[in-house]
């Protein structure tokens, strides 16, 4: 029997093929499929040109824009430079519906803008005006216990503020966000930031402000019986205590020692014996006020000294 031929042409045709198909999957293996071109969507902020004269943008229905893009992956990596600003040279005061096309976006180099979501913004305009406003801080918090606010002032005292005549008529005073005043004892300065989250209004000096914070004993009244001091034996008084209506930081009183702080006395040099009617001297301690004293007089006995 004779022995089959060999399939030569068969593998000369095999053998290109076979190399064919080994440098596609070497190509791929090489550029996988994620450095091909894909479709992302990114999120771009709004600026507008605003037209010649005393309008200013008021509201906008949307303040950012999803762009539909596609490139490459290390290309669509946080393109942080992208941007859009929308003409307004030809809207009025009132709404206006502004396209938004995708061939108005700024985009880094290799990513491409196909659509624009949503494809119009309503951009409200309104007259720009000035005005002068007192600053109000409002706080938070209360101080420790024994102390009380005295008063928050403002420095400076007001600002100019411009913006949107519909939002700034309205406006009395302009706030600032609270300051904390828990926990305090003494007068202080804080920064207080303006509570003004709109984009429409400039605000000069543009803040922070100052916050000069009065701290104040809060003050408590008490009624205390104090002894009558004389200089010695020789001498005595009728009564020989007197009730006195003292006023004092509240915190104080809790360290006051009567006995100690608190001298209740009559001036008996250069007097001979005798019986004299005489009012006392009262010594108090610093931040305490007397109110009344009782009695008033008292009826002093002076010996011959023995």
């Amino acid at each position: 029997m004779k022995p089959a031929a060999f399939p030569t042409r068969a593998i000369r045709l095999l053998i290109p093929a076979l190399i064919l198909a080994a440098g596609v999957f070497g190509y791929r293996a090489m550029h996988p499929a994620t450095d091909r071109d894909q479709e992302a969507l990114i999120r771009v902020a709004v600026g507008f040109t605003l037209p010649a004269g005393d309008l200013i943008v008021s509201s906008a229905s949307t303040r950012t824009v999803d762009i539909r893009v596609t490139g490459k992956p290390k290309h669509l990596e946080g393109p942080a430079s992208a941007s859009i600003t929308l003409n307004l040279d030809t809207a009025v005061e009132g709404d206006n519906r502004i396209a938004v096309s995708p061939d108005q976006v700024v985009l880094p180099p290799g990513i491409r803008a196909h659509e624009a979501i949503p494809p119009e913004i309503v951009v409200t305009l309104d007259r720009k005006i000035t005005r002068t406003l007192t600053v109000d801080i409002p706080f938070s918090g209360a101080p420790a216990k024994g102390y009380r606010l005295a008063g928050i002032l403002a420095l400076p005292p007001s600002v100019t503020v411009t913006g949107p005549a519909g939002l700034v008529d309205g406006l009395d005073r302009l706030r600032t966000k609270p300051v904390d005043i828990g926990g305090l004892t003494e007068s202080c300065k804080k920064e207080a930031v303006f509570d003004q989250d709109s984009p429409e209004t400039q605000i000069l000096p543009p803040g922070p402000v100052t916050a000069l914070i009065s701290i104040a004993d809060i003050m408590a009244v008490k009624i205390i019986d104090v002894p009558l001091t004389l200089p010695g034996p020789w001498a005595t008084a009728h009564p020989a205590r007197a009730t006195l209506e003292i006023s004092g930081p509240e915190n104080r009183f809790k360290s006051l020692d009567i006995n100690a702080d608190i001298r209740l006395s009559i001036d008996t040099e250069d007097l001979k014996p005798g019986v004299y009617v005489r009012r006392a001297a009262i010594r108090l301690p610093v931040d305490f006020t007397l109110i009344s004293v009782k009695p008033e007089l008292f009826t002093l006995t002076i010996n011959e000294k023995g």
